[in-house]
């Protein structure tokens, strides 16, 4: 269990600039898409796409502390080529604009 959950996010921070599907991650560990699902609910105590979300912003965060990327480019190298959609991602998980967030914490490491 514990050794698939590393392998499934590993998969995803090295390809989070590109749209990740299910099927093509359950693929990449060699087991269905339910069963990626299910183990990952009962491992991880969130939804596979929760947990997904929450990597791409936290990555985003990252970026926007550490370099002089325009947002809607750090949003593509996030994996939302739809920067609108970013934006509001971001602010419902953070509780603030990007560019707000890159005001408060520029530099921070």
């Amino acid at each position: 269990g514990r050794d698939l959950i590393i392998a499934i996010e590993d998969y995803v921070q090295q390809n989070m600039d590109k749209e990740i599907s299910l099927q093509e991650i359950a693929d990449a560990v060699h087991i269905s898409k339910s069963y990626l699902c299910s183990i990952f609910k009962r491992e991880c105590g969130e939804t596979f796409f929760n947990y997904l979300t929450a990597a791409r912003i936290n990555k985003a965060k990252e970026l926007l502390k550490k370099t002089k990327h325009k947002v809607y480019v750090i949003a593509g190298m996030v994996g939302y080529q739809d920067y609108a959609y970013f934006a509001q991602v971001f602010k419902k998980s953070v509780g603030i604009t990007a560019k707000e967030y890159r005001e408060i914490y520029w530099g921070d490491n």
